[in-house]
């Protein structure tokens, strides 16, 4: 064959591959427009918008940030892909119900994440009629890498796993889609599901595997006894007192026009009335140095304006503290939400659309919400349903033209400021020591959770206060037939056990673990190990990780399902009593001494009553002493100092042995073990050696 031929045959051979990419790209953009097709005319959930709109969530009142510009998203040169995601979301908003400032945060972590992959990798990224190569083209390596890189720059661990599970639903739809057009399947499976592990699970382990640790989150830490107890009172007082004067201010104000002529009564006459009844609330304004009458006019309904906002804190307040209701779910509350339960128990039901959710409950609330429903509906600013339709009297509120979404209040730093500001009017401690920033509406929820379980004397006085009864049995009705404060325990439950059962199983995994049942759950995690690794049906090649991590989770589960307590005494040691143990424990013995007397030992034997306080440590043969029993330590430390401040130069041995000898032989092996410290008779301390 000459060189002309083979020219001709290299030309033929080329053009013949051309036509096959061409009937390829046809088939392709075939489907695509097919598929697009079926969605061509339907209304996005919830909007009024179409599929094919190039802006999805245009509605009036709702902000750039909340709507979705498809010509911008991924280029129009990338239309192949913006078809497959635009029937993902489409499908997604219908099937999960989302509102539009969730699904532009899904769609932008997304695009961060395996939309990213998918354009650098050129698959999808043509324009119409132009051939695309397949999502196959994605390898195991590919979402791995993907994964790991988005681990490192993400900042905690629960957002992380989130964000795996919303990349698993994408790949997911997408492969639903490939039934009708097989070029968007993903066959390249994600790292957990080749594993055989639950995402919460790999991600534990893949971080620990990268070196990499998240960031704790700082949680919802309860208020504080001195911040509860005036924010109670000081509500109950604004609501329950002065609730029908705080009506009257909200009717003046109503019909009190700016700037125009004021016709009602003489105002130092109507400053004087209100003066006397709420000056007490907020400091009435000084007019006698303003020389017009607008001006003072214009100063006492300013300070009008303030006590219809503390008014309406307070009424915030009472609601957060007795629903349980989050931020978002107290500003979508509508007017005619509390209603009585028709019995004669004294409840109240406060209907609630959960946005979290998409829930509808009916909450039992006590008379206190019911008069705080009512005061706000009474202190109303504009026309709207919402019963928060905003927070301060603004040129919005009365124009009855504007839509209810531009007057209710939509941003929860608006209602946390409230809460906010009316804790530092009247100068109640407003900071949560855990991160050292004001309290947040969710604190409030997380502090009733609390009392569910609650037994100090404060608690109790604040619940009663708070409830308005004599005993804790109405209150506790409120509470645990309360779903919102039930699933916030449950959920303190869990993040309580996790955190423990972590403590517990790495201590346990250090050696650092002290009497009869530290040794017991030392051995415990040897043999687990053991057992393991010695297992054919599991992996030869489990990491440290992966052994600390089942090792956790069965510690965790045992305190779950309450076959173990697990709490910390204030003895400074973990109690591992059984709590379906039926024989009395030692520090129930003490507890009720002087009672039990007259009752014969051998029932005594069957009568089960924990009483932590006094707990006697590891006297008690389920008391579990660790890294955590500081308080220990410091006792023992405290008291070296305080022997050798008593005696100065003459301090000896002797001294700190006859005076510490009980607590040394009970507790010397104990914090050598744990805390590798060696205490001298001149009370200072060494590492590293034994005492």
């Amino acid at each position: 064959m000459d060189s002309s031929e083979q020219f001709d045959e290299s030309i033929l051979h080329s053009f013949e591959h051309k036509l096959h990419f061409e009937a390829q790209a046809k088939d392709q953009w075939a489907l695509l427009n097919a598929l697009e097709l079926e969605y061509y005319g339907k209304t996005v959930y919830g909007t009024k918008g179409k599929f094919e709109d190039k802006v999805w969530f245009d509605e009036r009142g709702l902000t750039d940030q909340k709507r979705i510009y498809w010509n911008t998203f991924v280029g129009e040169s990338n239309k192949a892909l913006l078809i497959l995601v635009k029937v993902v979301f489409f499908d997604l908003i219908v099937t999960h119900r989302l509102e539009s400032s969730t699904v532009v945060f899904k769609l932008y972590a997304l695009k961060n994440s395996i939309i990213e992959l998918i354009l650098k990798k050129h698959l999808l990224a043509v324009s119409n009629g132009d051939y695309s190569l397949g999502l196959n083209h994605i390898t195991d390596d590919d979402l791995l890498a993907m994964l790991d890189s988005l681990l490192v720059s993400t900042s905690s661990e629960s957002k992380f796993a989130q964000q795996c599970s919303e990349i698993a639903q994408f790949i997911s739809f997408t492969n639903h889609f490939a039934e009708s057009a097989p070029f968007l399947e993903i066959c390249a499976k994600l790292p957990w599901i080749k594993a055989g592990l639950g995402i919460k699970t790999w991600v534990k382990i893949r971080a620990a595997d990268l070196g990499e640790t998240f960031r704790t989150g700082d949680g919802y830490a309860p208020l504080v006894p001195e911040c509860a107890m005036p924010l109670i009172q000081k509500s109950l007082y604004l609501v329950l007192e002065h609730g029908n004067h705080f009506a009257e201010l909200a009717l003046m104000l109503r019909g009190y026009k700016w700037n125009q002529v004021y016709s009602g009564p003489p105002i130092k006459e109507l400053l004087n009335k209100y003066a006397a009844i709420l000056g007490d609330v907020e400091e009435p304004p000084d007019i006698a140095g303003l020389s017009s009458t607008i001006q003072k006019i214009s100063a006492v309904f300013i300070w009008f304006r303030r006590l219809l906002y503390l008014a309406r804190a307070a009424c915030v307040n009472i609601i957060l503290l007795t629903s349980g209701l989050r931020n978002s779910d107290i500003r979508g509350l509508k007017v005619g939400a509390c209603t009585p339960s028709g019995r004669i128990d004294m409840l109240f039901y406060l209907r609630a659309n959960i946005k979290k959710t998409k829930n509808i409950l009916l909450i039992p609330v006590p008379t206190q919400t019911e008069n705080a429903v009512r005061l706000l509906e009474k202190l109303k600013f504009s026309e709207s349903d919402y019963l928060i339709d905003a927070t301060l009297f603004t040129n919005k509120t009365y124009d009855l033209s504007l839509n209810e979404e531009e007057v209710r209040v939509s941003v929860g730093d608006t209602l946390n400021k409230m809460i906010r500001d009316f804790a530092d009017h009247f100068n109640i401690p407003f900071i949560a020591q855990n991160t050292d920033k004001p309290y947040s509406a969710h604190n409030y929820r997380t502090t009733v959770a609390g009392w569910l379980d609650a037994h100090s004397n404060l608690s109790v006085l604040m619940v009663r206060r708070l409830f308005g009864h004599s005993n804790d049995v109405m209150p506790t009705t409120y509470l645990r037939n309360n779903p919102s404060f039930i699933q916030e325990r449950k959920e303190q439950k869990e993040r309580a056990a996790a955190e423990t059962a972590r403590q517990m199983a790495m201590a346990a995994s250090q050696g650092r673990l002290a009497g009869i049942k530290g040794e017991q759950l030392i051995r415990g995690y040897q043999t687990h190990v053991s057992r393991l690794q010695s297992d054919p049906k599991k992996s030869h090649s489990l990491t440290d990780a992966e052994l600390f991590l089942s090792f956790t989770q069965l510690i965790e589960q045992r305190i779950l399902n309450e076959s173990v307590c697990g709490f910390l005494t204030p003895f400074g040691v973990r109690c591992m009593r059984n709590p379906s143990d039926s024989s009395q424990p030692p520090c129930a013995r003490r507890s009720h001494r002087d009672k039990t007397r007259e009752i014969a030992e051998d029932v005594l034997l069957h009568i089960s009553d924990i009483a932590p306080q006094n707990c006697i440590g590891t006297s008690c043969d389920q008391a579990l002493l660790g890294p955590w029993s500081k308080s220990i330590l410091e006792t023992l430390l405290w008291h070296a100092d305080l022997l050798h401040h008593k005696y100065g130069d003459k301090f000896t041995d002797e001294h700190f042995r006859l005076h510490a000898i009980s607590f040394i032989r009970q507790y010397g092996p104990l914090i050598n073990k744990v805390f590798q410290i060696e205490v001298l008779p001149d009370g200072s301390v060494r590492h590293g050696k034994k005492l």
